[in-house]
């Protein structure tokens, strides 16, 4: 009857000298290399919290390990690791990024294309006033040569200064 002791070897032998033999090729030990580099980027990347930068270098790591794996050169490696850290980056730029808002239009600019109403004539070389969203504004027509009579509904289409340029609605 065997033993315990009987199936060590064998049991060595399969599930322990072989599995370290093939860390013995040069592929496999720079593959576990890459992988170690990559794991101990991402542990500096855990205790840095508010910067992606090292877990971009860690997929790059990564990546360079599977090329390892597969006996691609060292340059190859390098430059994968580069280029897939720098792709990880800009991805993750964009997508955690704030979403850019519209610019907000305030004060003057937000009466473009506004409706308004004229409160004392304006003239074709003179300045007038006209009633926009509840203020007053200072205003002249679109056209030089036009006269815009008192209480003629205006729209708004462009600015100047701190003047309102507006034509006949």
């Amino acid at each position: 009857m065997k033993t315990f002791f009987d199936f060590l070897p064998i049991f060595l032998e399969q599930h322990v000298y072989q599995p370290l033999s093939l860390l013995s090729t040069p592929a496999a030990l720079s593959s576990l290399v890459w992988f170690v580099i990559g794991i101990f980027v991402l542990v500096i990347e855990i205790n840095m919290p508010g910067l992606f930068y090292f877990i971009s270098l860690a997929f790059g790591c990564f990546a360079a390990s599977l090329l390892a794996l597969l006996s691609y050169s060292l340059f190859t490696q390098c430059v994968v690791a580069l280029s897939v850290a720098v792709l990880s980056f800009e991805c993750m730029r964009r997508f955690l990024s704030a979403p850019k808002r519209p610019a907000l239009r305030t004060n003057i600019e937000a009466l473009h294309n506004e409706q308004g109403l004229v409160m004392h004539t304006i003239e074709a070389t003179k300045t007038g006033r006209v009633k926009v969203n509840g203020e007053e504004w200072a205003a002249v027509a679109h056209n030089q040569h036009a006269i815009l009579q008192k209480g003629t509904h205006v729209r708004v289409v462009d600015t100047k200064g701190n003047k309102v340029i507006v034509k006949a609605d």
